[in-house]
């Protein structure tokens, strides 16, 4: 985590994150992994990405279905195809501890609860449930994706969810997500007293 990795110009990403304006060229990778995850730094997503040889990354990509090859669907060009579903493997990856060891997949969860998206906050959730999320934006040109996916902890259960909005602002998006995320919590919530008054 000590380790030093050089920001080049190239890694420069303007599409989220502050990073790109640093004056630095180098950082430790603890620092460059907690603006990737905490932040969603696309600047710090190229950096860590030169650290992995290419036949690696395609084997994760291809292990987790996530396609960020370029496809051309009824003639338009489509870029950085990643569902729910590919969001959804990699969350239960990370929680099943199926690829790192189980302390890895901890330390990354634990950074993933405590991201710049609010979600507790803007969902409203009560404050003893824990939420491991990953936003991602993306305000660029003409793109406007801003996607939000991760593990809600309620008492011993744990539900796996992903929002992704497309051509909506950050405000509508930022609602849409939060009203999803309450509504999902209520429904567990509900569905659970249900449950135990059955077994009465």
């Amino acid at each position: 985590f000590d380790s030093m990795i050089k920001l080049n110009e190239e890694d420069r990403v303007e599409s989220y994150g502050d990073l790109y304006k640093s004056e630095k060229n180098e950082f430790p990778l603890r620092v460059v992994l907690e603006k990737m995850l905490k932040e969603s730094d696309n600047t710090a997503l190229s950096m860590l990405l030169h650290q992995i040889n290419l036949d690696d990354l395609q084997f994760l990509l291809d292990y987790y279905d996530i396609d960020i090859k370029v496809h051309v669907i009824e003639g338009v060009e489509r870029k950085n195809l990643i569902t729910p579903k590919a969001m959804s493997n990699l969350f239960r990856s990370l929680y099943f501890s199926t690829v790192l060891n189980p302390e890895n997949s901890e330390y990354l969860l634990s950074l993933l609860t405590s991201t710049t998206f609010d979600i507790k906050a803007i969902a409203k959730l009560p404050d003893n449930v824990k939420v491991a999320q990953k936003f991602g934006v993306n305000y660029y040109g003409n793109d406007q994706f801003f996607h939000d996916c991760g593990i809600i902890y309620i008492d011993e259960s744990r539900i796996f969810y992903c929002i992704m909005t497309k051509d909506l602002n950050k405000e509508e998006a930022t609602k849409t997500i939060g009203f999803t995320v309450n509504e999902i919590y209520n429904y567990v919530i509900d569905a659970k007293a249900k449950f135990e008054k059955m077994k009465e």
